[in-house]
């Protein structure tokens, strides 16, 4: 799985969208194959996990570019009910795409948010947006 993960990430980089499109479906797939049942969670914090996850969230990024926003909020839901921490920030993107902000808006709002280093208004998308869909509950740590 790792392999199609990387593969995808190469693709990606080097510019070669048919490539990397089959490689996301590919992996998802092959997702899908390994979990006919979603497990109760999927912790990002065990390896093993990560590559599952990341396929997960590569498709439903695929699903938001084709504008089929209904499969992609699905498996948006998924990614957060296996992994409720929330460690690859999808909350952030289920938060723009029920907002109607675009996958190249939401980078602007990071590199802003990292050039200033303050992430108020990504903090504000997904406070706003989840009151409205509720689809993610903030961990709360000891």
């Amino acid at each position: 799985m790792q392999t199609y993960v990387g593969l995808a990430q190469v693709y990606g980089v080097s510019g070669e969208k048919k490539k990397a499109r089959e490689v996301i479906i590919k992996a998802y797939e092959e997702t899908l194959r390994k979990f006919p049942k979603w497990p109760k969670e999927m912790p990002w914090g065990i390896l093993e996990n990560r590559a599952y996850l990341r396929a997960l969230q590569y498709r439903a990024d695929l699903f938001w570019d084709d504008d089929e926003s209904d499969e992609a909020i699905k498996l948006f839901r998924i990614l957060l009910k296996l992994n409720p921490d929330d460690n690859q920030g999808v909350r952030y993107e289920i938060s723009a795409l029920y907002a109607g902000v675009s996958g190249d808006e939401l980078n602007k709002m990071f590199d802003e948010g990292n050039e200033k280093q303050n992430w108020d208004n990504l903090h504000k998308l997904v406070e706003e947006q989840n009151l409205k869909h509720n689809f993610w509950k903030e961990p709360k740590y000891d």
